[in-house]
């Protein structure tokens, strides 16, 4: 193990979708977040997920603290996010998504795919579990499949 694993960290956390323009086209500010973190993640060795769904982000970074605490305070700047809710900040001993400098798991429309976020952040006992980061981040790896499998297939 490096020593950059041996201080791995993870960070889970929702924020609503702050652009209010109705002309505003989510899947081009999905591209744009995409390019530049896949760029700056791989350079920093930051990897980690993103899902858009009703509204809302919902991302899990991985990485050393220190490039997993950069890369997060450049999102509470970020003019896209608002009401960010941070759900699991923690030491990890293993990436979940060490392929990826930053999986896109699709854009969503609720429930059917398994995230509802309304539903978790109306939650407030579940939101203190210990647990809530981990659910996240089996969503975000069961969608990830799901979509490698579908696009596997065409």
């Amino acid at each position: 193990m490096t020593s950059v694993e041996t201080h791995l960290h993870t960070l889970a956390y929702f924020s609503r979708h702050a652009i209010d323009n109705c002309n505003s086209d989510v899947s081009v500010e999905i591209a744009d977040i995409l390019e530049v973190a896949r760029r700056k993640n791989r350079a920093m060795g930051v990897t980690g997920a993103l899902i858009y769904s009703n509204n809302y982000w919902a991302q899990v970074l991985e990485g050393p603290l220190d490039a997993v605490e950069n890369v997060f305070e450049s999102i509470l700047r970020d003019r896209r996010h608002r009401d960010v809710t941070v759900l699991h900040f923690k030491p990890q001993a293993t990436r979940s998504f060490a392929d990826w400098s930053m999986a896109f798991a699709g854009i969503s429309n609720g429930p059917a795919t398994g995230l509802d976020i309304d539903g978790i952040l109306a939650n407030s006992t579940f939101l203190k579990s210990t647990d809530v980061g981990q659910t996240l981040i089996a969503m975000l790896l069961d969608l990830i499949a799901k979509q490698e499998r579908d696009c596997g297939q065409n």
